[in-house]
């Protein structure tokens, strides 16, 4: 096309439009089955946002998919699909200053006698 009009040689407008130069010979055409496993993955990838690429693989081939586990990282990976960190529970710095309480007191069979201990009281 650009040759056609007389704007110069296809590496020069490649270069200027920063693309490779194969790109200006072969358009990228994918197929209706790669086109329906890529919906899928994303269906997959929305419905369970805590699976990763490898769980989607297996709900895959558990449909009768037969795909490669880099394609479908590859697919996420192009989509933004990431699964999201779980939140870790913060842990306590320093002491604690709350009242701790005595353990409560456990069986130790039939027939135990209970004792409590009083303070302060003399009996």
């Amino acid at each position: 096309m650009i040759e056609a009009e007389g704007l110069g040689r296809k590496a020069q407008a490649c270069r200027a439009l920063g693309l490779a130069r194969s790109a200006a010979y072969r358009l990228p055409c994918e197929s209706v089955d790669s086109r329906r496993l890529r919906k899928e993955i994303i269906a997959l990838s929305q419905q369970h946002p805590r699976y990763g690429y490898r769980r989607i693989t297996a709900l895959l081939r558990r449909d009768q998919w037969t795909v490669n586990p880099k394609r479908v990282q590859r697919v996420r990976r192009q989509e933004g699909f990431q699964v999201s960190k779980r939140q870790r529970k913060m842990r306590r710095q320093g002491q604690s200053t709350a009242v701790r309480q005595p353990p409560a007191p456990t069986t130790s069979g039939a027939g135990t006698l209970w004792r409590t201990r009083r303070s302060g009281a003399a009996s």
